[in-house]
């Protein structure tokens, strides 16, 4: 009976949280981000497929694979949906929480099973052209990462519920050194002798793990790391809408104050001024700044034609994504629909905003590419991209904002 009401209580619990998140996907699926990814995912899909055609002897298959093996397994989070008021109402009962923790277990080592094969699959093609590595099966290495990340999943468990933080911290490090020294050993090695090193590492650090003082289950650790992973999601969210479940955060960027202190002191520029300080203050200038900043670097490392096209339409487009989410920012906050101003100057100084925002990120991408194209046709694809598109997106913008209820939804 006991173990049935405790795997309602998780299902609750799940369905609870998907509840609480569901109405902020909407605004995701309306900001066009999804059309952003599938169009990154074929970008990068096509400079993959390229780079592998013309991969040279000399490129370190085997680091790469390690640099991007290594984190997927070495963050091995398990979702408990734990509250803060458990450690009143169910510590009395944590002597029969096996099954909800078992459940946790397994709902989490599914999710990371299937993003180890994820990241397996796409390194295999790269790894099976390497001439200075051993032919493995992608099956053989496909299931020894699994048992990996399985034994991975268990001591995360077990150190998350190590009572004294240092030891914590340290077996995370032994973890992450086990971690090294196994992916080194399955992808440089063959044989028998590679296989029994991986188990007697990991041997090793479980056996090691019993000389630690450890809770059955370390309440305050479980509920501060259920709440970090509850922020993730809201912290995503915010790039879109408000979210009232995290604290507005507010920065002053003195760099970035010029812009609002030319703006003429009149009632038409009431809206202009608020939106951009908000621009300016909040995260949306950092997102936007960050996306600016990857795509240049991204066209600094790859300078074929469908590269540089590629990185430049997918951070022009991200970025206008992003800022696009400007209208959530004060949409429900009294003051903004009780000023003696015409309803027009707002949707007009929301693009104004989003334009000028859009086009310094625009000109940073321009530069860069004047200075790294090497094909007179992709440059001048580019250079229309880098014009054309701040301006078509920014009417997009205007007239779904010009939309007589859009403010009222």
């Amino acid at each position: 009976m006991m173990k049935a009401d405790m795997n309602k209580l998780l299902q609750r619990r799940r369905a609870g949280f998907r509840k609480e998140t569901f109405p902020y996907w909407s605004y995701v699926l309306r900001s066009g981000f999804p059309g952003f990814v599938i169009m990154l995912l074929v970008v990068c899909s096509i400079v993959y497929a390229g780079f592998l055609k013309g991969m040279p002897s000399t490129f370190p298959v085997l680091w790469v694979c390690l640099a991007l093996l290594l984190p997927v397994l070495q963050v091995s989070p398990v979702r408990t949906y734990m509250a803060a008021a458990d450690s009143v109402y169910l510590l009395p009962l944590e002597w029969k929480m096996d099954e909800y923790i078992r459940s946790c277990l397994l709902r989490s080592a599914v999710i990371q099973w299937v993003q180890i094969s994820v990241v397996w699959g796409v390194l295999f093609p790269m790894y099976s052209r390497s001439a200075d590595l051993p032919e493995h099966s992608f099956y053989y290495i496909w299931v020894v990462l699994l048992a990996v990340k399985s034994v991975n999943l268990l001591g995360s468990w077990a150190e998350v519920n190590i009572a004294e933080p240092l030891s914590r911290k340290l077996y995370q490090g032994v973890r992450l050194i086990c971690n090294a020294a196994a992916l080194y050993v399955l992808l440089a090695y063959t044989g028998p002798q590679a296989l029994l090193f991986i188990v007697l590492v990991w041997a090793v650090y479980m056996a090691g793990l019993r000389f630690f003082r450890r809770y059955k289950l370390h309440w305050s650790e479980l509920i501060n790391r259920e709440q970090r992973h509850r922020g993730a999601y809201f912290r995503f969210f915010s790039w879109f809408t408000d979210v009232s479940e995290l604290p507005v955060r507010l920065s002053r960027r003195r760099w970035l104050e010029g812009w609002t202190g030319r703006i003429p002191f009149e009632p038409r520029n009431t809206f202009y001024y608020l939106y951009t300080k908000t621009i300016t203050r909040t995260e949306l200038s950092s997102i936007v700044i960050r996306i600016t900043l990857i795509g240049a670097v991204g066209l600094l490392l790859f300078r074929g034609p469908w590269a540089q096209a590629g990185f430049t339409a997918a951070a022009l487009w991200l970025a206008g994504v992003q800022l696009s989410a400007l209208d959530q920012h004060h949409r429900f906050v009294f003051w903004t629909h009780i000023y003696p101003l015409q309803p027009e100057y707002k949707t007009g100084a929301m693009a104004k905003t989003v334009l000028r925002a859009h086009t310094a990120s625009a000109g940073v991408l321009l530069l860069t590419v004047l200075f790294t194209s090497q094909s007179l046709p992709s440059l001048c694809f580019c250079v229309i991209l880098c014009i054309g598109f701040p301006l078509l997106y920014n009417k997009r913008l205007i007239r779904k904002w010009s939309a007589e209820d859009y403010f009222e939804r």
